[in-house]
């Protein structure tokens, strides 16, 4: 297995006979724009926040207590039913994702009360689906100190919200890596959440900040930003790539 740089050449070559494969994987991702920490949305929109358990008391703002639980909440919403939806989350070294099945804890995503979807229910097109009804989609979750993943072969249009309990293993100030949500089949049509730094105290300083509430998304004059950027959800521009401007790139 071998990573390719940018630019590079991707060359096959064989010698003698008989039959050969060849297996290529892609990773997609918009071009980073220095300096930049805010959510990018290319057909999906991500929000992570950070809770206590149980979701108790809002989202959580400033540093986190070493040593306690905390609840990371992903937001994922979509215009219209996807289908192969992969959410990631990495999180920052501070924070150690907890297994629900050793420790328990808070699962994805939230139940709205609905039966669960077959697994054949993603195979149907939309015209099918409707005859069939409503019904809630399933996430199976993958969970390591790493990465959490989720994966649903099909979710409606509207939000659908994930979580995992992580403990606050490590005192200092991390790096905090965007939660990213994408498809499968269609890596292009992606979002990510807003990125950043987190810190760990041993002490909470006292009189601590109140809860601010999210600010909705701002749509730009082209969400696709003509493919040569991305969306700033927070202030409704596209971030043109080099050698672009503009409203819409």
């Amino acid at each position: 297995a071998a990573s390719l740089r940018d630019a590079e050449p991707l060359i096959f070559f064989a010698r003698g006979t008989g039959r050969v494969g060849v297996a290529v994987e892609l990773s997609f991702a918009p071009a980073p724009q220095p300096g930049s920490t805010a959510p990018r949305y290319r057909g999906l929109y991500v929000e992570r926040v950070f809770r206590a358990p149980g979701g108790a008391g809002g989202a959580l703002h400033g540093p986190l207590l070493l040593g306690s639980l905390v609840e990371v909440s992903i937001s994922i919403t979509s215009a219209d039913d996807v289908s192969g939806l992969v959410v990631e989350d990495r999180p920052p070294a501070g924070l150690e994702p907890l297994d629900p099945a050793v420790y328990g804890g808070a699962s994805a995503p939230a139940s709205s009360g609905l039966e669960p979807c077959p697994v054949w229910y993603g195979w149907l097109g939309s015209w099918w689906r409707g005859g069939w009804g409503v019904c809630e989609p399933t996430f199976e979750r993958d969970i390591s100190p790493s990465l959490v993943r989720w994966r649903a072969q099909w979710a409606g249009a509207g939000t659908h919200t994930l979580s995992y309990t992580a403990m606050v293993a490590t005192a200092g100030e991390f790096a905090l890596a965007p939660a990213h949500a994408y498809l499968s089949a269609q890596p292009e049509l992606m979002g990510l959440s807003t990125a950043g730094q987190l810190a760990v105290a041993r002490v909470l300083p006292t009189g601590g900040a109140p809860a601010r509430a999210q600010q909705p998304p701002k749509e730009c004059v082209d969400p696709e930003c003509a493919g040569r950027g991305s969306c700033d959800v927070l202030r409704g521009v596209c971030e043109c790539a080099p050698g672009w401007e503009g409203d819409g790139c």
